[in-house]
C-alpha cells in the first residue's frame, strides 16, 4: 500500500470488508469475466487492487532520478506518535490505512510477522519545533492534534514472506519481500521522498537475501502506478472489489 509524493488526491474508495472480491492472476490478468459474472448478480466493480512485483536487487535504471536518503529502524518508544501523524496525513483518503489511532498502530505492530527493524523511518529536516507528546489510546492522530511537525516525514514498512509460507508453497512462489505500507508526509510532496523510501525498503529486503519484491496498490492511484512502473514493477495479480449496483463507490 502506498501514497506517492506527488500532488494528488485519490478518489474516495469504499472499505474492503464491505465488498466481494475476485482475483485474476497468472496468464489471465483481465477481470472482464469476473465483471460480467458479478454484473449478472447485480454487482459493479468499485475497487481494483493490483499486486506488483519486480526482481531484487534494484538495478541502476530503477534508481534513476531517485535521491539517496538515510533511514533508520523504527523505534516503538520514540516513533509511534510521529508515524501516526505521517500515516494519517498520507492516507486521509483511505478507508483501511487512514484515520488510525494508537490502538490501530499497536494492533498492526503486534502481528507475529512484524520486525521493527523492517520498518524504516526517515527523520524530518530540523525545523526547531519538537514533536508533541503521544496522545492517549483511542485518539486519532492528525497534524492538528500534534500541534507541530512530526519528527519523521516518511516511512517504509516491509514484510518478509518466508519460503515455507503455506500460501507461497500452494502458489509455487519463492520467498517474497513486501513493501507493506509506504507513506510520505504531504509537506514533502515534490521532493521524491516517496520513491526514495521505496528504494530504501527494497534495498533492505535484498539484504535479507530475497530475490523478489511485491506490493499492493490501488490501480487508479495513477501517481503511485507511474512511480512503480518507473522502478521496474509489473502487474502480477489483479483483485476486483464489487459492491451492489447503486451501492458505495
Amino acid at each position: 500500500m502506498s501514497n506517492d509524493d506527488g500532488p494528488t488526491t485519490p478518489r474516495s474508495i469504499p472499505a474492503a470488508d464491505g465488498l466481494e472480491w475476485r482475483i485474476a492472476e497468472g496468464g489471465e490478468l483481465d477481470l472482464t469475466r469476473a465483471d460480467r459474472e458479478m454484473s449478472e448478480r447485480g454487482f459493479d466493480r468499485v475497487r481494483t487492487l493490483v499486486q506488483l512485483r519486480r526482481p531484487l536487487p534494484l538495478d541502476a535504471p530503477a534508481l534513476e532520478g531517485i535521491p539517496a536518503i538515510t533511514t533508520r529502524p523504527f523505534d516503538p518508544a520514540r516513533d509511534r506518535h510521529d508515524l501516526l501523524v505521517v500515516n494519517n496525513a498520507a492516507f486521509d483518503w483511505h478507508p483501511e490505512q487512514g484515520n488510525w489511532d494508537l490502538a490501530d498502530l499497536d494492533s498492526a505492530l503486534d502481528q507475529d510477522w512484524v520486525d521493527p527493524a523492517g520498518i524504516l523511518v526517515h527523520d524530518s529536516p530540523p525545523t526547531g519545533t519538537p514533536s508533541a507528546g503521544a496522545p492517549s489510546t483511542g485518539q486519532v492522530v492528525t497534524d492538528a492534534v500534534a500541534g507541530s511537525d512530526p519528527g519523521i516525514d516518511g516511512f517504509c514498512w516491509t514484510r518478509v514472506h518466508p519460503a515455507d509460507d503455506p500460501e507461497l508453497i500452494a502458489n509455487g512462489d519463492p520467498a517474497l519481500g513486501e513493501i507493506w505500507v509506504i507513506g510520505a508526509h504531504p509537506s514533502r510532496h515534490g521532493t521524491r521522498l516517496g520513491p526514495a523510501l521505496v528504494a530504501a525498503g527494497l534495498d533492505h529486503l535484498a539484504s535479507k537475501g530475497l530475490g523478489t519484491a511485491m506490493l499492493y496498490t490501488e490501480e487508479d492511484n495513477e501517481p503511485a502506478m507511474r512511480m512503480y512502473e518507473r522502478m521496474g514493477f509489473g502487474v502480477h495479480q489483479r483483485r476486483g472489489g464489487y459492491a451492489p449496483t447503486g451501492g458505495p463507490r
